[in-house]
């Protein structure tokens, strides 16, 4: 049986209240409540997620061999919110050339989450390595066939004896953009920059047009302040890469500096520089891993932001060819005292090593005693692998 109510009648259609004067007064009113409403849900919705996406990285094994203890382990953390398995985070920070094939910037980092304290480390992309091809510099592993990046974190395990925890990859486009999401770096230029590459088999042109002073640099020009080395006409740094490496050193710092200033106040330029870095970079880190990187840095001052280069001699030629030999012993107390993650010292025999001893700018015919490997590992390939000038004969 069908039911009806109201004696079978359809119920009308409520008319329309019409509204006083003091009903559209009170309808208009709401509105900037609403508006400031869904702002503060969007506030505190990106701020909840801020908080559950940012996480650490998580900590591999360094040293899945360990040796056994043999020196004065760290001492145990005061914070009971980190144990010391969570102290240190390692990273090696790479930076592509315009080919993207070379690594012109070799970095290795050690965060320290604990005294909040970030050790950077410059490896000279010139630095002698002991591999098996002819030019024995790191910069030739990434793109060496049997190269790539685990190829390099496997040759900063060999010559610091660990295997840093992950890594950066850091392009032309990605140091433009990072540098122009933090509104520009403020630099004092040490020279006037006038250099003008351009290569026609790449169809790639790069300038630098900077007069030397305090100035607000934009990503294109801070780029190029990172890669100068000489002038147009020959001029530039008297102690060439050295030099470019100290300049670098400054302008890392006074992007630090540029970063810390814009505190946690400024976390939606934060999140944005770190999306920026995620679009752009090539990483094994997730983007809350990189926020979680970013919140931490804020709680450093640039007294705690360390950056130095591997000691060693810079005007090592092996064939006339020029490298970089590292000093063995002053490298390990930088190893121990600034990068390693290890519980126990890194030492000679922990690392491979390909060093000269003394001079030998104009040999071709190598002596193997000037040319020891740390842990005793032969030459790999040989002495007689060392790239051989063409025009040189061999005897």
């Amino acid at each position: 049986m069908k039911l009806v109510s109201g004696g079978g009648k359809k119920p009308e259609k409520p008319k329309k209240r019409q509204q006083s004067d003091g009903d559209t007064s009170r309808k208009k009113s709401k509105a900037p409540t609403i508006i400031l409403t869904v702002l503060a849900l969007i506030i505190i919705g990106t701020v909840v997620y801020f908080a559950i996406a940012t996480k650490p990285p998580e900590i591999k094994d360094p040293d899945p061999n360990p040796p056994e203890a043999s020196g004065t382990e760290l001492q145990a953390s005061d914070d009971p919110q980190i144990s010391e398995d969570e102290r240190y985070y390692t990273m090696l920070i790479v930076g592509e050339d315009q080919l993207e094939v070379n690594t012109d910037t070799i970095m290795v980092a050690r965060f320290d989450a604990i005294d909040h304290k970030l050790n950077i480390v410059s490896i000279p992309r010139d630095t002698l390595v002991n591999i098996p091809i002819s030019v024995k510099k790191i910069n030739t592993i990434y793109n060496n066939p049997d190269g790539g990046i685990d190829a390099l974190l496997d040759e900063i395990d060999k010559i610091a004896g660990f295997r840093p925890n992950n890594y950066v990859i850091v392009n032309i486009e990605a140091f433009e953009r990072i540098i122009d999401a933090i509104g520009g770096v403020w630099f004092d230029v040490p020279q006037d920059m006038w250099y003008h590459d351009y290569t026609p088999e790449y169809n790639y042109e790069f300038t630098i047009e900077l007069e030397a002073g305090y100035q607000l640099l934009n990503g294109y020009d801070a780029l190029g302040v990172w890669r100068f080395r000489q002038n147009d006409d020959g001029t530039g740094y008297a102690d060439g890469d050295i030099g470019r490496l100290e300049v670098q050193h400054d302008l890392l710092m006074a992007i630090a500096q540029q970063v810390m200033d814009l505190g946690l106040a400024d976390w939606n330029k934060l999140l944005n520089i770190a999306q920026v870095a995620m679009d752009t970079c090539k990483t094994d880190l997730a983007l809350g891993n990189v926020l979680w990187y970013a919140k931490e840095f804020l709680k450093m001052d640039l007294e705690d932001l360390d950056v130095s280069t591997v000691p060693g001699n810079y005007f090592t030629h092996i064939r006339n060819w020029g490298y970089v030999s590292i000093y063995v012993d002053e490298w390990l107390e930088i190893v121990n005292e600034k990068l390693s993650p290890l519980d126990t010292p890194v030492t000679r025999e922990d690392v491979e090593i390909l060093y000269q001893v003394a001079h030998d700018n104009d040999r071709y015919e190598l002596d193997p005693a000037n040319y020891p490997v740390t842990n005793g590992a032969p030459v790999a390939g040989g002495l007689d692998s060392f790239y051989w000038p063409p025009g040189v004969p061999k005897t």
